[in-house]
């Protein structure tokens, strides 16, 4: 079935399944999605496994690619991807991956935990998910999610994935942000707590503007930060593999402390094409210190953390 991307320019989509073993010793992102940008126009699949942050980049014809909305599957070769299992079938035999890997296997997801939705906020970005043109859309579809089954690496390890946790986002548009940082965690001392983050620069027109989309779980209760609820960023900090910064809204302060240890390169958007590289660490730790007034700060930390640090960032 075609997609109604395909007749867009300079256009990506692309989606962010993130799985934890129940041990937290081993992290694996699958990352399904198109590239939209004339003869170079393709489908993929890209890989992140830590620790040895060791990434793969699987690419497809884009007839390979079928997307369905209701119910959600995406299916690149023979690679199914839905919110209730994904289906691994990457082999380089079969799509020429000069990494010389494959992965097959099957992880089995429930409990999904979508973010609280309204007319005014359909997704993460609030209003402005109905501005058109956004160079890089933004979509939480499971701040956290149980799993079981296994995934086998063409090398014979097998990755038990029975216990764990998971994550689930999505992106489109044409390019990712210049500069921007994206944080990701759940894995803290509660089973339900968990956190996202991005903080990029926007164009806007002829403007720029640095937005932020944060979104916290604890303790039952969930946290929205954004540009689009007058939350401020103070404090931030950002050194090469450590960011630091304060969000602030109304009474309550959010601070979070986010350390890389190790980064693979990732393929990522520019112009629809996927031609820059990025890294990403998928074995971070990030604390969180959540203050409110009348009540003890309340302290979170994970050593499981997904964390891209790009750009230099602007000060605005």
């Amino acid at each position: 079935m075609s997609h109604k991307a395909f007749n867009k320019k300079d256009y990506f989509e692309g989606w962010y399944f993130k799985f934890v073993t129940a041990d937290h010793k081993q992290t694996i992102a699958f990352i399904p999605g198109i590239s939209i940008e004339g003869d170079n126009s393709h489908a993929f699949v890209q890989v992140n496994i830590s620790p040895g942050a060791r990434t793969y980049y699987f690419k497809y014809a884009l007839s390979a690619f079928h997307k369905t909305e209701n119910p959600f599957s995406v299916t690149i070769g023979e690679t199914i991807f839905s919110m209730e299992s994904c289906k691994i079938d990457l082999n380089d035999l079969l799509q020429a991956s000069p990494q010389g890997i494959s992965f097959t296997g099957t992880i089995y997801m429930s409990e999904i935990t979508p973010i609280k939705a309204s007319l005014l906020m359909p997704n993460i970005m609030g209003f402005f998910a109905y501005v058109p043109n956004m160079e890089c859309n933004h979509g939480v579809l499971s701040m956290n999610h149980k799993l079981s089954g296994t995934i086998c690496q063409s090398d014979q390890q097998v990755l038990d994935f029975s216990g764990g946790k998971g994550y689930i986002e999505k992106d489109w548009g044409t390019s990712f942000p210049s500069d921007y940082i994206w944080i990701q965690a759940n894995h803290f001392e509660s089973e339900a707590d968990s956190f996202m983050c991005s903080i990029a620069n926007i164009p806007f027109g002829l403007l720029e503007f640095r937005g932020l989309i944060a979104n916290l779980h604890v303790d039952g209760v969930e946290y929205r930060f954004a540009t689009y609820n007058q939350t401020q960023i103070k404090n931030l900090i950002i050194e090469p593999q450590r960011v630091s910064f304060d969000l602030v809204k109304r009474g309550t302060i959010l601070n979070c402390i986010a350390t890389l240890k190790e980064v693979g390169a990732l393929k990522a958007p520019q112009k629809g094409v996927m031609q820059r590289t990025i890294k990403e660490g998928l074995n971070g730790a990030v604390m969180l210190t959540l203050n409110q007034k009348g009540r003890q700060p309340l302290v979170l930390k994970s050593s499981c953390a997904g964390i891209e640090i790009v750009g230099a960032l602007l000060s605005k």
